[in-house]
């Protein structure tokens, strides 16, 4: 993967599922110097997307050594995710301080919010990273006998709970519950990267890739706003005349956020 790359997208070439995990994987590493050097969004952004999709690989192995590693992997996104969800806030209101100027007030304080979790340390540390390294480079031969072997049926299985879970998320959708359509995100999430990762081995109609992509980047903005709001509301409340400037900023951002739900429900009943 490189920076040009969409998120998500698949390694270009024609190289078997061990190549394209020990490509990406290097990918990681490079992302993850980049970002000791700046938390740019980009470089957040890219190191993010490079973990999810190393994730999606072990996710598909199945193997307790896997699963170890996922768990490591999660804990290395937690601080990168406030960061950039911060970002993305910045991002989102740096488009209306025109319409609304008192978003200068909350964009400072999202700037020094910033400016603190960049502060400390917000990346594993350079052992951890070796070890991990490590264990990766370990993982490597279980994918390459998967490829001798021709046996991806234990991937092909773990791909179609993947895609079930996402059918028992779509049945059980809240659209008036910001929370739902969160974790229906994550689901489709899982099951695009899942689906760009045994795109080689069995491919995927491509509109059913377009429509996870596109599904994702609907749900994603939701999301934004329903965490941007929540920040904007706590800013508010601690003093009384800001709140009252805030008021109008604040139903703008749930009817922007509505109108974002029922684009998103009217295109999952066609």
């Amino acid at each position: 993967m490189n920076k040009s790359n969409p998120a998500g997208q698949e390694t270009a070439g024609k190289s078997g599922p061990a190549d394209r995990f020990r490509a990406e994987w290097e990918s990681v590493l490079t992302h993850l110097d980049e970002a000791r050097l700046s938390a740019h969004r980009d470089s957040v952004h890219q190191l993010r997307v490079g973990i999810r999709q190393i994730m999606a690989h072990l996710n598909l192995i199945g193997s307790s050594e896997s699963f170890r590693l996922l768990s490591v992997l999660k804990t290395w996104m937690k601080k990168p995710g406030k960061i950039r969800d911060i970002q993305v806030q910045r991002r989102v209101i740096l488009q209306y301080v025109n319409e609304f100027p008192v978003l200068l007030d909350f964009d400072a304080f999202l700037e020094a919010e910033e400016k603190k979790l960049c502060g400390i340390s917000w990346l594993p540390s350079r052992k951890t990273v070796n070890l991990t390294d490590q264990a990766m480079k370990m993982v490597i031969p279980e994918i390459e006998q998967s490829e001798i072997s021709g046996d991806y049926l234990i991937w092909n299985r773990q791909l179609i709970s993947v895609l079930q879970d996402m059918t028992r998320g779509m049945q059980k959708i809240n659209f008036n519950d910001p929370e739902s359509l969160h974790d229906f995100r994550l689901v489709v999430k899982r099951s695009k990267y899942a689906c760009f990762v045994l795109n080689e081995k069995y491919p995927v109609d491509p509109w059913v890739l377009e429509k996870l992509t596109d599904w994702q980047k609907k749900l994603g903005k939701i999301q934004d706003l329903d965490v941007l709001l929540k920040n904007v509301e706590q800013f508010a409340s601690g003093n009384k005349d800001r709140l009252k400037n805030f008021r109008q900023i604040i139903r703008f951002f749930r009817l922007r956020q509505a109108e974002g739900i029922e684009s998103f429900k009217e295109q999952v009943r066609r």
